[in-house]
């Protein structure tokens, strides 16, 4: 079965350069060329990947003794009312998704997403990344669950289908998986070394390059 590409939804280049930074890290305005060419970096970054990788405060522990549950899933975009997402499906029987149903609807952002090209996909020869400096992205996301009779639930599940085959299809029968929606809320998007951009803002448009002071 061949997988397909994910193309993210087109998106204006406006920029605002009021993005919050460390108090170690400064960030020097960029003009709208260059965000609007960082932006689509990023997007082509999120449109090779198949998987997300997941990391949330894990809730089958106590709350004095909690750790992360990292995990990966499958994933589409889906732009829902103008605010675009990432979508999966996640079963109760991973402690994973019982962590990301713990936190959904919260309105503080609990949980972080990575994306990055696996190593195997690098390009040969001179256009090969430095393995210390691949290009990835770090995005806090606000986390909802979709109900089945949402039906946002039809849309997902066809893009999922189309993407990945009709095994969303199976796992939709299961009464165990859920669909969550992870909204971006702001990126840390690293393209190589001395090369750090802050994404914020509606859909990530509002990019500032970040440097150390």
């Amino acid at each position: 079965m061949n997988k397909k590409e994910l193309t993210l939804p087109n998106s204006d280049s406006n920029t605002d350069s009021s993005t919050s930074t460390g108090s170690s890290t400064g960030h020097t305005h960029t003009s709208p060329e260059v965000s609007a060419k960082i932006v689509s970096e990023f997007r082509e970054l999120v449109g090779r990947c198949e998987h997300l990788v997941y990391a949330v405060n894990g809730c089958d522990v106590s709350s004095d003794n909690k750790w992360p549950e990292i995990a990966s899933a499958p994933f589409v975009v889906h732009n829902r009312s103008d605010e675009e997402g990432f979508f999966i499906l996640g079963s109760t029987l991973s402690r994973g998704s019982r962590s990301l149903l713990s936190v959904a609807g919260q309105a503080t952002p609990r949980t972080n997403v990575f994306f990055a090209l696996h190593s195997m996909e690098k390009p040969a020869g001179a256009n090969a990344e430095e393995p210390f400096a691949v290009t990835r992205a770090q995005v806090v996301v606000r986390v909802e669950e979709v109900p089945r009779n949402d039906p946002l639930w039809a849309v997902i599940l066809e893009k999922l289908s189309a993407r990945f085959g009709q095994t969303a299809r199976v796992l939709e029968q299961l009464s165990d998986f859920h669909m969550l929606g992870m909204f971006p809320c702001e990126c840390l998007f690293i393209k190589g070394f001395g090369k750090a951009f802050s994404l914020s803002g509606q859909n990530l448009r509002q990019v500032a390059h970040l440097r150390q002071s």
